[in-house]
């Protein structure tokens, strides 16, 4: 481009006119054949040196390209798998003190009832501890698709499929904050306090909403990380055997979720 900018305003910035095209074809064509040889043996040279240097970036761009599509889909992975871990734990302990409540009320032992209580109140730091998790990836998801977006963009299905795994962790978080039963000091009525403090609806609303879109998030994940690697991996006899072996229940899944984010 400097070449060229030169060539076009020589006269502007140096004060002299350069040869013009026709004027080089005449001089070339009353040179010497020996002129002729090494004018043409510079440019097969040049032109040589150009086609290599635009296959050999060409490549770098492709593999620096496919790297990055690697660790997107790692990242991707380490990610929504610890997020689906996070809402297994929160799933677990609801659905726990749902069966809590339940067996209390329908009229156990007192000694199952204080059992069921302590034991529910003993997993409390680790369904905290969930909850916080999801909430920081809640936000931090956001962060992942910024941080990719350039690869999410140029691969098809890649940004469509982590923002519906967005929207299906924004969805969890959104009815995860239901009470929890706190230990109080000096308690004479343990049972009593646990049955006031834990709120069923809250926590069946919550587990309505995982029944709903747990399966998506890990679904639209994995299909992140799985188009983001086809391009990479490409197509086999052995995947299409497998594919075609299991098409029934992938179909059967995906119409499945389907229909809930129609609904």
């Amino acid at each position: 481009m400097l070449s060229l900018l030169l060539y076009f305003n020589s006269e502007a910035i140096l004060g002299t006119t350069p040869i013009s095209f026709q004027d080089l074809f005449v001089y070339l064509m009353l040179a010497s054949e020996t002129t002729k040889a090494a004018v043409l043996s510079s440019l097969i040279t040049i032109i040589g040196f150009i086609v290599a240097y635009a296959t050999a970036s060409a490549n770098w761009k492709d593999q620096m390209r496919a790297n990055l599509k690697v660790q997107a889909s790692s990242d991707c992975i380490g990610f929504y798998s610890e997020a689906s871990r996070n809402v297994s734990t929160c799933v677990i302990y609801a659905r726990a003190l749902v069966s809590a409540v339940e067996k209390i009320r329908s009229g156990c032992t007192k000694e199952e009832a204080e059992f069921l209580v302590y034991y529910q109140r003993s997993n409390l730091d680790k369904f905290l501890l969930a909850r916080e998790s999801m909430i920081a990836s809640s936000i931090n998801c956001h962060t992942f698709l910024s941080k990719y977006d350039t690869i999410l963009f140029s691969t098809p299905g890649a940004k469509e499929n982590v923002e519906l795994a967005n929207e299906a962790l924004s969805k969890l978080v959104n009815d995860l904050w239901f009470n929890v039963p706190y230990k109080v000091a000096p308690d004479t009525d343990q049972i009593g306090t646990f049955l006031a403090q834990v709120d069923v609806i809250k926590c069946k609303k919550f587990l309505s909403t995982a029944n709903e879109y747990e399966q998506a998030l890990a679904f639209h994940s994995g299909a992140t990380s799985g188009v983001l690697l086809d391009q990479i991996v490409g197509a086999s006899w052995a995947t299409t055997k497998t594919q075609l072996k299991n098409y029934r229940s992938v179909w059967h899944e995906m119409n499945i979720l389907y229909r809930r984010h129609k609904g």
